[in-house]
């Protein structure tokens, strides 16, 4: 049987699990950026401070998370816009982006298009050399 104390202990361990944290190259990484570009971003205040542990830099990841969609949200002013009805935005991409589509159909037409147009192929010549015969040259 648990005490109080246990269950305390069991959310302390979940809330900050080390699989939760990345590294400089693990961030790096994960936003697809260098390491030198993450180091501007906290220098300028754009990008999340980490905790620093004997040198070394973490950054906890759903605060990375968090920052990732709040960006997302700003750059995308007219998504934000329309799901501002949505109570919650922790999945940016579950309402569907009318402008989105259309461009994806524009596309698909466009290369209908392409597919359905004549092609034209210059003729092309096989030439293969049998074992140990010379090639013929014309």
């Amino acid at each position: 049987m648990k005490n109080v104390e246990d269950e305390q202990m069991d959310r302390t361990r979940t809330a900050f699990h080390p699989k939760d944290f990345l590294n400089k190259e693990q961030t790096a990484e994960h936003f697809s950026v260098s390491k030198r570009t993450l180091e501007r971003w906290v220098e300028s205040g754009e990008f999340p401070s980490p905790f620093k542990i004997g040198g070394f830099c973490y950054w906890h990841l759903p605060a990375l998370t968090q920052w990732g969609i709040a960006r997302f949200m700003d750059e995308n002013s007219a998504l934000a816009n329309r799901m501002s009805s949505v109570s919650s935005i922790e999945n940016p991409f579950a309402v569907p982006c009318s402008e989105s589509l259309t461009k994806v159909e524009e596309r698909r037409q466009r290369m209908s298009k392409r597919a359905i147009g004549s092609k034209d192929f210059s003729p092309v010549t096989v030439t293969r050399r049998i074992k140990n015969t010379p090639m013929l040259q014309n």
